[in-house]
């Protein structure tokens, strides 16, 4: 009965993982739309475009992501803990993803 109350715990538990990660990858994406909107949108008269409106999307998507991302390296540590050596590779490589989603999206905030 332990064994299957740890298998639920951690089918749970990497459940929850990449849930944040959907959600991570979909605001990097949300942030990436909006720079791309705002950029096309730059020459367009404010009475058909508000600038505001597109700046507070931006900013919205830019701390979501940043509140999903606090824990970002520590989610993986502890999931490489709980992991066998086979789904470390996996792991290994989705968490290099990450970092550089990541690296890319401080870069924009930097910028702007």
């Amino acid at each position: 009965n332990n064994n299957s109350n740890y298998a639920s715990a951690k089918r749970n538990h990497v459940k929850q993982q990449r849930m944040k990660q959907t959600e991570r990858e979909m605001q990097a994406k949300m942030i990436r739309y909006n720079i791309l909107a705002s950029y096309l949108l730059s020459d367009v008269p404010p009475s058909k475009y508000e600038v505001k409106f597109g700046a507070r999307a931006l900013r919205t998507s830019l701390t979501c992501y940043l509140n999903l991302s606090t824990s970002l390296h520590e989610q993986y540590s502890k999931m490489s803990n709980n992991f066998n050596n086979s789904a470390s590779h996996h792991q290994q490589s989705q968490y290099k993803k990450e970092c550089q989603t990541q690296d890319e999206i401080m870069a924009y905030m930097a910028l702007l």
